[in-house]
């Protein structure tokens, strides 16, 4: 992965520790700000092969219908996935709420 996106890691590293258990507690950092258990199901692993959906509006007919990329992380102020991909010449971070993923290549090249 660029370095550049290495922040993108250590944001979605956060994320995870503030939701898993700590030592010494017995709820999360999570729990004792929100005063309830959080919903795990929504995580995958970080660096898996994503197809982010392209809307109707925004393709035509024998446009492809979905993005690949690699999950970078969840944002911030919302639902959804941040993929980043590669098209080529530059990468760009995609935001994306209709995901489907591929675990079973997590942290690959990611040309491939």
């Amino acid at each position: 992965m660029p370095k550049h996106f290495w922040g993108e890691a250590v944001m979605t590293a956060n994320h995870l520790r503030n939701l898993s258990p700590t030592s010494g507690k017995s709820l999360t950092p999570y729990e004792l700000l929100h005063k309830r258990k959080p919903n795990v199901s929504y995580l995958r692993a970080f660096g898996a092969t994503a197809y982010a959906h392209i809307p109707d509006v925004k393709r035509k007919k024998l446009d492809p219908k979905a993005v690949i990329g690699k999950l970078l992380g969840y944002p911030e102020d919302g639902k959804g996935y941040r993929i980043l991909v590669d098209d080529g010449k530059s990468y760009r971070v995609v935001f994306s709420r209709d995901v489907r993923f591929d675990e079973s290549k997590v942290l690959g090249n990611l040309a491939s």
